[in-house]
């Protein structure tokens, strides 16, 4: 007669299974590596001029961003640049450090990027700086 060993047989096991965990885990890194980038880009397309100083700044700021087309978005809402002044006002006031960054593509006219720091300083920024990418050596 055979005899089976029950042992092995009622020995369950008491571990986790970990890998679908790391496999789910790894598509969701991915898919946060891919998607967060898109999340920071500006959504108006242009070149903007490279400088050695460009540095990064966190604060409360209003984006003033010139195309090549000469189109004019004030925090990513289309404006004309005779609406420009009266929308920038309105919120110039509601900000506390009223600095406004403008972001004109390299290929603007000069005429134009100073036609809009006129219109910038007329409504009262504190602070206007000039958006660069920084430059590779």
């Amino acid at each position: 007669m055979l005899k089976v060993n029950t042992k092995s047989e009622s020995k369950s096991i008491s571990e986790i299974n970990v890998t679908p965990l790391v496999d789910v885990s790894l598509v969701l890194v991915i898919i946060f590596m891919v998607t967060v980038p898109m999340l920071f880009q500006p959504l108006v397309d242009m070149i903007v001029p490279k400088a050695f100083t460009g540095t990064e700044q966190n604060r409360q700021v209003i984006f003033v961003n010139c195309t090549a087309e000469k189109k004019i978005y004030l925090d990513n809402e289309i404006v004309d640049i005779q609406a420009l002044s009266e929308k920038l006002n309105l919120r110039l006031l509601k900000s506390s450090e009223k600095v406004v960054i403008i972001r004109a593509d390299e290929r603007l006219p000069y005429e134009q990027i100073k036609q809009i720091v006129g219109i910038v300083k007329k409504d009262g920024a504190k602070k206007i700086m000039f958006a660069t990418e920084v430059k590779r050596k």
